[in-house]
């Protein structure tokens, strides 16, 4: 199935590469994986950084440190469904959207091996005190960022396909 036509919604004059950037940025500041893998895509497509920041704050440390999905891959597919996703009973694009968000997550779990916070980082963040996490901070900084510009890598070359 070939992507439709609303992937030219998304064409911005930014590379993948300044995606990633800014991404990581994102990262760096106050944003969490899934805040700094949406926020770029979300602010071409139309989202405030506010309204973006918000919705997908939750999803950050496998859904809100719950070692679940990482926040990196569930940022990937809110920007996948804004930008593929239909408002409608529209039974074409929901197929679209679904196949794109599976490629996706095959390709990110094809680079890193898996999905989840702790099968990426081989640490469990649902079962770590708020004490403990700080101080591992810095150890999940550096993979974690790494995460966020695979996401951002992947999801701007499926978007970008036509």
């Amino acid at each position: 199935m070939t992507l439709h036509n609303r992937n030219q919604d998304f064409q911005s004059e930014k590379s993948s590469s300044d995606l990633q950037l800014e991404a990581k940025e994102f990262f760096a500041g106050q944003y969490n994986c899934a805040q700094a893998t949406f926020l770029p895509f979300a602010l071409r497509l139309g989202l405030t950084k506010e309204i973006a920041a918000k919705l997908s704050q939750p999803f950050g440390g496998g859904m809100s440190q719950a070692g679940q999905a990482c926040g990196a891959v569930s940022g990937g597919v809110l920007a996948i469904g804004l930008a593929q996703g239909t408002s409608m009973n529209d039974s074409r694009q929901k197929a679209v959207c679904e196949e794109v968000s599976k490629a996706f997550i095959s390709q990110f779990k094809g680079l890193h091996g898996d999905i989840t916070c702790p099968g990426l980082l081989g640490y469990d963040l649902s079962k770590t005190s708020l004490e403990s996490h700080e101080r591992e901070s810095t150890r999940i900084q550096m993979p974690c960022s790494r995460f966020v510009e695979d996401a951002v890598a992947i999801v701007d070359l499926l978007l970008s396909i036509e």
